[in-house]
């Protein structure tokens, strides 16, 4: 269906997971520039935890990622760990909200540690996961908002002094 995200896989793990008594529901929120909602093919089940937001203003766009707990990268695509940077990673680090990470994508975006996410265990869903982290404690979760904007600080600043670098190289003043 186009989509550069496999939802079908979090679908089926939505469906499939059973949260522990007394503990809310996942909710998923998918963000997005185009498409209908009745493309993402959500089962019955579900369909009302999970809301399809799209063509939002900016401030409501960004102020959507950074209100969550975490984003899912859901990637449908190899080529996002192989040679494409996602929109994703990106969104992680210009909000502070952390990222559902396997070893894999770490191992593909090793700039980020496991403070900076929320980790994965060897052989948990994304689902699994969720519900982990909706029961870890506030504390927790606000240590790794604030280790992810330390990371994007450090990384913005190692770029400007790299992009610095290249210009006196080239022999334009920089101030």
């Amino acid at each position: 269906h186009g989509f550069t995200r496999n939802y079908t896989a979090l679908w089926e793990e939505m469906v499939a997971a059973r949260p522990a008594p007394g503990q809310r529901r996942a909710e998923v929120c998918v963000l997005g520039k185009g498409g209908f909602r009745w493309q993402l093919e959500i089962p019955a089940e579900i369909d009302g935890d999970v809301e399809f937001l799209t063509q939002l203003p900016y401030p409501e766009f960004w102020g959507r990622i950074y209100g969550s707990l975490a984003l899912v990268p859901a990637f449908g695509m190899p080529v996002y760990l192989e040679s494409r940077i996602s929109s994703t990673i990106s969104a992680s680090l210009l909000t502070g909200t952390p990222l559902l990470a396997d070893e894999q994508l770490m191992g593909v975006y090793t700039f980020l540690g496991p403070q900076h996410v929320f980790l994965k265990r060897p052989g948990e869903g994304d689902v699994q996961a969720m519900y982990r982290v909706l029961a870890m404690p506030y504390e927790e979760v606000a240590a790794r908002r604030a280790a992810l904007r330390s990371l994007a600080s450090e990384l913005n600043a190692r770029a400007a002094s790299d992009f610095s670098a290249l210009l006196r190289a080239g022999g334009v003043t920089v101030a």
